[in-house]
């Protein structure tokens, strides 16, 4: 009887201090990931049945991977009791918030409890292109260093678009390849293809095109659409 009551006492105190979930909170609605313009960020963490009084609540917001540059510790912040069994917190800025992979880490008396990484994006439908590049294949189907223009031998071609966050959410990439005024013709659409980039990590959507033989010389137009929205128009030559 007795190690079956040190048993049960056990399993008690393991689902009392299980490590707790942080919630992140738009308008007490729980997300999955903030805006840029959520100038205010709110969090909660559920403490299970602990009942601690008064007890010291930390949280310390970290930027791990932020557009800028500017990663490292954001804010830390104290607070002085537990209410409910809920520690909740919050980070503000007063302009948007540079997109990236963030994180927000929960300390109960100095001990951390609880570590969530969380994203800052705009929405799929609000994604713009902010730069595009031309690379070389590094001669084993990659992508190798970045170029100006194509030589004709070079037969695999990469591109790729960088946007101003992340595709979180449905987003289907639609890529056009059009020669454009070339020695064997003008206007002519080389190929297309689709790729479902829902959800995936990374702020760059990149493409590759080959042809069997060299490429014509003259000059050429990569388009990509973001779920039938035109996103970009890389404009491209080869060069002897």
């Amino acid at each position: 009887m007795r190690s079956k009551t040190l048993l049960l006492t056990a399993l008690l105190l393991a689902a009392a201090f299980a490590a707790p979930t942080i919630k992140l909170l738009r308008n007490e609605t729980e997300v999955k990931f903030f805006h840029p313009q959520d100038h205010s960020l709110f969090f909660k963490a559920d403490l299970g049945t602990m009942k601690l009084g008064q007890t010291r609540i930390k949280w310390k917001f970290i930027a791990v991977e932020v557009a800028g540059g500017e990663n490292g510790l954001i804010k830390e912040v104290e607070a002085s009791s537990l209410m409910a069994n809920q520690a909740t917190g919050s980070l503000s800025l007063p302009r948007d918030w540079p997109y990236g992979n963030y994180k927000a880490e929960l300390y109960v008396d100095d001990k951390l409890v609880a570590t969530q990484p969380y994203i800052v994006s705009p929405e799929v439908k609000d994604l713009k292109a902010t730069a595009h590049a031309l690379f070389a294949d590094d001669g084993k189907g990659g992508r190798g260093a970045r170029v100006d223009s194509f030589k004709p031998a070079n037969h695999r071609l990469h591109f790729g678009v960088q946007v101003n966050g992340f595709f979180m959410g449905k987003a289907e990439a639609h890529w056009t390849f059009v020669a454009l005024d070339t020695a064997v013709g003008k206007n002519q659409k080389i190929t297309e293809m689709k790729s479902d980039v829902s959800n995936t990590p990374g702020d760059t959507l990149t493409a590759q095109v080959e042809l069997p033989n060299d490429w014509p010389v003259g000059t050429y137009r990569a388009e990509v659409t973001l779920n039938g929205r035109p996103l970009d128009s890389i404009p491209f030559e080869v060069k002897q």
